[in-house]
């Protein structure tokens, strides 16, 4: 996504942070109201920083050893 879409303060509407992550808004309003994926609410929106995503997705990486059970998950009998 460009920069453009990006507002000048670096926050991120939900459609917008659902795009970078292709997954639905749905799941982004699930997870800001879990406290999973920190935001704002500023008026009725909802907000969240590039500093709030990129701390989310380090948080969730998974480690080399499960990347490679979960891919071999399907082999399991």
């Amino acid at each position: 996504m460009s920069n453009e879409h990006e507002n000048s303060d670096g926050m991120l509407t939900i459609q917008q942070v659902a795009e970078r992550l292709n997954v639905s808004a749905r799941l982004v309003y699930k997870l800001a109201s879990t406290g999973a994926l920190k935001a704002y609410r500023i008026g009725g929106a909802i907000r969240i920083t590039t500093a709030q995503l990129t701390e989310y997705l380090g948080q969730c990486e998974l480690p080399k050893a499960e990347r490679h059970k979960r891919q071999l998950k399907h082999l399991d009998l």
